[in-house]
């Protein structure tokens, strides 16, 4: 895309220092800040004292010189002692960054070493938009403005230029006048460059809150490529928890002229929950049909429909779009009556089912009379979802005490995943039981409940049971090792690899957190293991081999 670099660096040199009606601007927008007061305090060696300024009543004076409390006589990371005054008229110590009295006038005032503000300390660091016409092109600049308290008790503001976007018929580009840098004090900061720079890609500058521009005029514009493009229109009008997307609307402007009916016509919020969601201008298209060019057209609603929606609503695209989707099956009364009752959010959950809108709405409405409680879609969807998921032929859509119905699918679906569950775990018992043994004092089985899986994490105390899903599916073997005169008393449980024949891990109580393992488990690991590999060699024909296994029902 063409650029004319030259034209947009020449007129740049043109923006003024700081922007015309800054300074009422920033102080209209934070007034607070500029009537703070300090005192800006330093040492006077000779008589222990500490020599005061105040910046509220202007007054020096002096007051008794405090020490605080430091590790090493050179203060902390050896520079010089922390210290302070002490205010005898409040009866009060004071050290840098305190909040106090000023003895002389009273007013309040924040205390503050020399040192501290030695490069001047910043009281208030305030990021704002100015639009710019110069040479038919509209700049979009960002400005940041700090008000900053000097050593000698003085005040000082400075404007400087971040960055911002150029928007003309020819072209649109980005600029920049700063770097952000990283301090792990400060934090992030800008750093003015010295010139302007042009850069390649184009950016939009990010969108901030309407207070934060600084005010636009019909007239502004005047000069410009776009003097009917009714950007102090969109500003003005945007609601109070919107932002200002001004790249974004100057941008899609310049391309789609005809946006601008939307603006006129009272669409903003609309066009403003739009620049909200997209990122580019197809995604503009996507839901704007620029091709009409009356606003009702371009949104897909009817002249009637559009009226009534823009005194009725606040308009934003995620109400419009649901209303122009479904308009067919509901009414736009209807749609007014339910909006306010339920909200677009809930509504939008009957759109994946084919029961409509007006019958459930109203059957809520209706079960929330007799309930005298407040029933949420989300509860007949839920008892829709739990029903389907039974696979009942036919069931009722809208049970006479949805409250008692939601509960009994809930409890018939858990049955049933339940059952599922448990024939899952017999499966999976009947599959690992050929490796039960006993030996000496000790006998091992697999698992086979989901009760006793529970049963044996909570007794030993390990995580155990998060394994369930991945021992069910087959993923993991688990085996209870317990002692032949307590087998219904948790001992160790076993983790087994089938595919590679080898123990993952075996654990008692608390994994052995504070013991060793138990040395008799370790010799029936071994014979175990050993009595798995022969199973597995007459699996595959080779030699028969005899052994004692003990196949315990305990857990099936």
């Amino acid at each position: 895309m063409f650029v004319d670099e030259e034209r947009i660096l020449n007129a740049l040199e043109k923006i003024p220092a700081i922007p015309n009606g800054a300074d009422d601007f920033i102080k209209k927008l934070c007034p607070d800040d500029f009537k703070r007061d300090f005192i800006i305090y330093k040492s006077f060696k000779p008589k222990k004292l500490v020599s005061c300024f105040c910046t509220s009543c202007h007054s020096e004076f002096y007051l008794p010189y405090v020490e605080a409390g430091c590790a090493c006589s050179k203060g902390y990371y050896k520079l010089p002692k922390y210290f302070g005054f002490e205010n005898p008229e409040f009866n009060e110590y004071v050290f840098s960054s305190n909040s106090t009295l000023c003895p002389c006038c009273s007013k309040p005032v924040t205390a503050f070493h020399t040192s501290d503000v030695s490069k001047g300390y910043v009281i208030l660091s305030k990021v704002f938009v100015k639009l710019h016409v110069i040479d038919g092109m509209i700049f979009v600049i960002r400005w940041l403005f700090r008000y900053n308290l000097h050593q000698d008790g003085t005040f000082s503001s400075e404007y400087f230029p971040i960055d911002g976007n150029v928007f003309c018929k020819q072209f649109r580009a980005y600029v920049t006048h700063s770097y952000l840098s990283y301090n792990p004090y400060s934090g992030y900061t800008y750093i003015p460059y010295f010139k302007w720079f042009l850069n390649v890609k184009y950016k939009h500058i990010p969108s901030y809150s309407p207070d934060l521009v600084m005010p636009i005029d019909e007239s502004d514009f005047l000069d410009s490529d776009f003097p009917n493009c009714h950007l102090d229109v969109y500003l003005n009008n945007i609601s109070y928890s919107g932002f200002a997307h001004l790249s974004i609307y100057l941008n899609v402007y310049r391309y789609y002229p005809n946006v601008e009916n939307l603006v006129v016509n009272g669409a903003v919020n609309y066009l403003n929950s739009i620049f909200g969601r997209i990122t580019t201008l197809n995604g503009f298209r996507e839901v704007v049909n620029v091709k009409e060019k009356s606003p009702f057209s371009m949104i897909g609603l009817s002249r009637q429909e559009f009226r009534i929606l823009i005194n009725k609503l606040d308009f934003d695209y995620e109400r419009v779009s649901f209303y122009s989707r479904n308009k067919s099956v509901l009414p736009l009364e209807d749609f007014l009556y339910f909006e306010d009752s339920f909200g677009v959010s809930d509504m939008k959950r009957l759109e994946k089912y084919s029961y409509g809108f007006l019958k459930p709405l109203r059957y809520l409405q209706k079960q929330e009379k007799n309930l005298s409680i407040p029933i949420p879609v989300t509860l007949l969807t839920d008892y829709w979802d739990m029903m389907n998921a039974l696979e009942l032929k036919s069931f009722s859509l809208f049970p006479q005490d949805i409250l008692k119905a939601h509960d009994k699918a809930s409890r018939s679906l858990f049955a049933k995943k339940n059952n599922t569950t448990l024939s899952k775990y017999k499966l999976r018992y009947k599959s690992l039981s050929k490796y039960s043994f006993e030996y000496n004092d000790l006998v091992i089985f697999p698992c086979g409940s989901d009760d006793d899986l529970f049963r044996e994490g909570e007794f030993l105390q390990h995580c155990v049971y998060s394994y369930a899903e991945r021992y069910i599916a087959g993923n993991t073997a688990l085996f209870f090792i317990r002692k032949k005169d307590k087998l219904n008393v948790p001992f160790y449980t076993l983790e087994f690899d089938e595919k590679n024949l080898s123990i993952r891990q075996n654990h008692g109580y608390k994994n052995e957190l504070f013991n060793e393992k138990d040395p008799d488990v370790i010799e029936f690991e071994k014979v175990w293991l050993d009595f798995v590999k022969k199973i597995k060699e007459k699996k595959n024909g080779k030699k028969r081999v005899n052994y004692k296994s003990r196949k315990s029902s305990i857990g099936a």
